[in-house]
C-alpha cells in the first residue's frame, strides 16, 4: 500500500538513505552480513570501515601518543567493533538533561549544540568533527550511581554520529588506566563547567571555559 508522507519526511528519508549508502562508509543493514563471520573477521572488517571515524579524534590518535598508551593498534581495533552509525538531521535531540547514559557520540560530520534548561536563550557550545559528546553520564558516579545527562545535545544541522555503548566502552577502559583516568578528567572538567549556567551555584566561574579536548579539532 503506498502512504503518502509529508514531503519533509520523505526527503529525510531520501537523504537517511544517500548518506547511510554514499562511498560505502556507513553499515546497517551490512551488520546483518557482519554478525555471520567469525569475531576476528568481522573485527578487521569494522576497523577498517571505522578507522576514517577513530582518526578524526584527537584524543584516539596523539592522544594516544601523548598518554604511551601501550598497544594503541588493539585498543582501536577493540573500540572499532563497538561503533554503531547513527545519522541525525537538523533539530533531532540525540540526549536529553537528567535522563540516564547508555551511550556516548563520535562526531564524524555536522554540527552538535550543547544545551541546558539554565541558559533557554540557545546552545551553550557548539561542537563538530571530531568531538565526542556524553561521556560525563557514561564515566561518572556520584552517591545515587550514575550521573545523570548534564545537558541536551541537539543537532544543528545533518549529523553523521558513531555511538558507543556504555557496557562496551566501560570494559575496554579498565585494560587501558591512563586512557580512563584522561577521560575522567575531560569529563569531570565538562560537568564543572555546565554547572555554571545553574543559577543555584554561589560561585560560577566561565574564565576556564573553553573545553581543551574539543579545542584540539580546530
Amino acid at each position: 500500500k503506498t502512504h503518502r508522507l509529508p514531503t519533509e519526511l520523505r526527503d529525510n528519508v531520501r537523504e537517511l538513505y544517500r548518506l547511510r549508502f554514499s562511498d560505502g562508509k556507513l553499515l546497517p543493514p551490512a551488520d546483518v552480513v557482519l554478525k555471520e563471520l567469525t569475531p576476528q573477521l568481522r573485527s578487521e572488517i569494522n576497523h577498517y570501515i571505522n578507522t576514517e571515524m577513530l582518526c578524526k579524534v584527537p584524543m584516539l590518535t596523539a592522544g594516544l601518543v601523548e598518554l604511551n598508551i601501550d598497544r594503541p593498534k588493539r585498543l582501536l581495533a577493540s573500540l572499532s567493533v563497538g561503533l554503531q552509525p547513527r545519522i541525525y538531521f537538523e533539530g533531532e535531540t540525540m540526549i536529553e538533561e537528567g535522563t540516564t547514559a547508555t551511550e556516548m557520540f563520535f562526531v564524524f560530520s555536522g554540527v552538535l549544540e550543547i544545551l541546558t534548561k539554565h541558559h533557554p536563550d540557545g546552545p551553550v557550545n557548539l561542537v563538530g568533527d571530531g568531538c565526542y559528546v556524553g561521556d560525563v553520564g557514561c564515566l561518572l558516579d556520584d552517591a545515587d550511581g550514575s550521573v545523570k545527562r548534564t545537558a541536551s545535545v541537539r543537532a544543528q544541522q545533518t549529523c553523521v554520529l558513531y555511538g558507543l555503548g556504555k557496557d562496551f566502552l566501560l570494559p575496554i577502559l579498565d585494560d587501558y588506566p591512563d586512557l580512563h583516568e584522561y577521560m575522567l578528567i575531560v569529563a569531570i572538567s565538562r560537568q564543572e563547567r555546565m554547572k555554571n549556567f545553574d543559577p543555584m551555584n554561589p560561585n560560577p566561574n566561565f574564565d576556564d571555559y573553553e573545553d581543551a579536548e574539543d579545542a584540539k579539532t580546530a
